[in-house]
């Protein structure tokens, strides 16, 4: 989609949109203040996931830090010159050793700092976050991947990713929209889930909210679960183009035949994008059934810019 071909309706040629007019104008439309307290209300409802989840934190952490070190670690994290750098790096370095220590009291200790003025000790809050792992590494990282901070957000989806909880998707999708700078790393946290991710990513597909659901579609591309083939097929109505066209894609992704029958007629769309998204995905899917659709798209009134894949696209399938 990026780097689309459209022509300028003044001039009538050839121009090369940026990648954001591509998509749904759905984030652009979003005062920036909303799309914030979405984020927020997202983050606030994972949060509740997981502390109501039946995981359970003492059976992932353990004691690993005498009495004597859990006065010292209190002494650094309380220490009088906390606003001074040097009580910040003290602070900065106690956080990350009882992070590494794994004790299920260190998040007690830590959580506190998560709100810290400081945002290196967000930073490493974020980071410990990582290490002490399960519910109370989670909440930790879904806390901080709404941060004023774009170091901080990074961490945290840097722990999200290694920590690979599905409860993290939507305020993961929802970060990727908020800060599109962040997109790549949200996506890829998500994919590294797998298959795990499919229920999830498809409850924000069948959602009223359509903040993220185009990176959900082209998650479930990169995923590659089939699961997901039935509910993109009902969402081939959607009334933007960029969005059709995305789902179009990703079904040819997958690689159903049983989506290639709403694939062919989406090579008589309205909207040449996705015209162009279905030519794309037949080719994933060689059929004799597309063949005389291919042939009419080829017409001597389309743009030139079919004829390359829709001819590679006729042949494979006429094979």
């Amino acid at each position: 989609m990026a780097g689309m071909r459209r022509r300028c309706r003044k001039c009538r040629q050839p121009v090369i949109l940026p990648a954001n007019e591509c998509l749904p104008d759905v984030a652009k439309a979003t005062p920036a203040e909303d799309m914030h307290e979405m984020l927020k209300e997202a983050i606030r409802a994972a949060v509740s996931r997981v502390s109501s989840s039946k995981l359970d934190a003492q059976g992932v952490l353990r004691k690993t830090i005498s009495s004597k070190q859990l006065v010292e670690y209190t002494t650094l994290l309380e220490c009088s010159d906390s606003t001074l750098q040097s009580g910040v790096d003290r602070r900065r370095l106690a956080i990350l050793e009882l992070g590494r220590s794994r004790d299920r009291r260190a998040f007690e200790m830590i959580e506190p700092f998560a709100a810290d003025a400081w945002k290196v000790v967000r930073h490493a809050v974020a980071s410990a976050a990582g290490e002490l792992n399960g519910q109370p590494g989670l909440r930790l990282a879904l806390r901080l991947i709404g941060d004023s901070d774009s170091d901080v957000v990074r961490e945290s989806i840097a722990t999200l990713k290694k920590l690979a909880d599905p409860i993290a998707i939507r305020p993961l999708l929802l970060v990727g929209v908020h800060a599109p700078a962040s997109k790549v790393q949200t996506m890829d946290a998500i994919v590294q889930m797998g298959s795990a991710a499919v229920p999830e990513l498809l409850a924000v597909l069948e959602g009223r909210d359509p903040l993220g659901q185009i990176d959900a579609v082209v998650a479930l591309g990169k995923i590659g679960d089939k699961r997901a083939v039935a509910s993109l097929l009902m969402t081939l109505d959607h009334a933007e183009g960029g969005f059709r066209s995305r789902v179009v894609e990703t079904l040819g992704m997958l690689g159903d035949r049983s989506a290639l029958a709403k694939i062919v007629g989406c090579l008589g769309d309205t909207d040449e994008t996705v015209q162009l998204s279905a030519v794309k995905a037949v080719q994933r899917i060689p059929d004799r059934r597309a063949v005389k659709p291919l042939i009419v798209i080829l017409g001597p009134h389309k743009e030139r810019r079919f004829e390359a894949p829709g001819c590679t696209g006729a042949r494979r399938v006429g094979e």
